[in-house]
């Protein structure tokens, strides 16, 4: 019997999350297919299309809490078990939809200075070995489009390939080889964490399963070239059609617990959480409760929102106020029908929207630049399209709020 989860993650005891051979590849565009300027600018989701299709699962209700003390708890027994109450959010929450036809921000000038993308993936290879030649050329879009430094990062489904250990390997190999043109840091841990909290949620877990996990992570910490987690799903829905759900509540206490081990490590976690879902059902409470949460339990927590939170300007306003430790990226979104009933910062021509513009430029050590390219998935080439959308919309506010997005609050953040 041990004296408690919480200290028992510290124990030294290997384990690999088992991902399931029957994933399906992440689908590629077709060879023959061409692809506009305005398409390529539209970062791609996180599909993962499956050969068993998994269904949108409801989630039940949390269970009563426990305290942090298992000394009595059996070594099998159900995590769910052991969840905490939901705070309210830390404000009130803005629920209105914006209007996608409000003003938008023209700019004059596009940003022509440096930049630093804070967030984007490399698919793990289909062949399932590394290609040096394809890295190479990813290499060369990245330096072409004026990017002098990248963080590369699994993206939340990726425990769903079938070769996603390779896809570690694989952002370990770009380092190498792009060290003397770009500066390229690695966020880990999503490749086996996402997928495996939100299956441990239906189906529970035992103790030394979840000891193992959490001392693989926190190797993985540990591991000078991990720079920190991400991009880690909490919610993710499927906007596609096609896409792998990631679902389950912030007051899991194996997701506490995994975020406890990164408060104390004190490097950065990259969240997915999507607060409302493609049929309008609002998790905007879990979402912002959740966060509330977090910080009341870790107040030194270091939390990058992917997607500017992929709420409102006026939700995303009131949560930089309140969570001093809170920093965003931003992606254009050109193809709305892809963002069900989430807030896209652009309007379907790349053009920021005026709210968004004032936001930026009231707040600007706040943001980052999150391009969410998908290398692997996506031409290597359309990279600096993307880019190219990204430089108009940094164009469209002032200098000084376009530097500190682009580059300089990077800079502070990951040196």
């Amino acid at each position: 019997m041990v004296s408690g989860w919480m200290v028992a993650a510290l124990l030294l005891v290997s384990c690999r999350a088992v991902v399931s051979e029957e994933a399906e590849e992440i689908a590629l565009p077709q060879e023959d297919k061409v692809v506009t300027e305005k398409e390529a600018a539209q970062p791609e989701e996180e599909d993962v299309s499956l050969t068993l299709a998994q269904e949108p699962t409801s989630i039940p209700e949390p269970s009563t809490p426990i305290t942090d003390n298992f000394s009595s708890v059996d070594s099998d027994a159900k995590v769910d078990d052991a969840d905490f109450d939901l705070p309210a959010a830390g404000f009130i929450i803005e629920r209105t939809k914006s209007d996608l036809n409000r003003t938008v921000r023209e700019f004059i000038e596009a940003y022509t200075g440096s930049i630093i993308d804070t967030h984007l993936h490399l698919d793990p290879p289909h062949s399932g070995s590394v290609d040096e030649r394809s890295l190479k050329e990813i290499i060369e879009s990245i330096d072409s489009a004026g990017v002098d430094s990248i963080i590369v990062m699994p993206v939340p489904n990726e425990g769903m390939h079938r070769y996603s250990s390779i896809g570690t390997e694989q952002r370990k190999v770009l380092c190498q080889i792009g060290e003397d043109k770009i500066e390229i840091k690695i966020f880990c841990g999503s490749e086996y964490i996402s997928n495996w909290l939100h299956d441990i949620y239906r189906n529970g877990a035992s103790e030394s399963e979840i000891n193992n996990m959490l001392t693989r992570l926190s190797e993985d910490l540990d591991d000078p070239e991990c720079s920190g987690i991400g991009e880690i799903g909490l919610y993710h829905f499927d906007k596609t059609g096609h896409q792998h759900i990631i679902e389950y509540p912030p007051t899991f206490f194996p997701f506490i617990n995994i975020v406890r081990l990164i408060a104390e490590k004190d490097v950065w976690m990259d969240l997915h959480a999507e607060p409302i879902d493609p049929d309008g059902v609002s998790y905007e409470e879990q979402v912002l409760g959740g966060l509330e949460l977090l910080f009341q339990k870790y107040p030194n927590l270091k939390l990058i929102l992917s997607h500017t939170a992929m709420t409102n300007p006026t939700n995303v306003r009131r949560i930089l106020k309140i969570y001093p430790n809170v920093m965003m990226n931003f992606k254009p979104i050109i193809k709305h029908n892809r963002w069900k009933n989430l807030e896209p910062i652009t309007d379907e021509e790349g053009r920021l929207y005026n709210d968004w513009a004032e936001l930026f430029e009231v707040m600007p050590e706040r943001f980052m630049v999150g391009s969410d390219m998908k290398f692997g998935r996506r031409r290597a080439q359309e990279y600096d399209v993307r880019i190219k959308t990204i430089r108009e919309i940094l164009g469209s506010i002032n200098p000084d709020a376009a530097e500190l997005i682009a580059y300089k609050n990077a800079q502070i953040f990951f040196r």
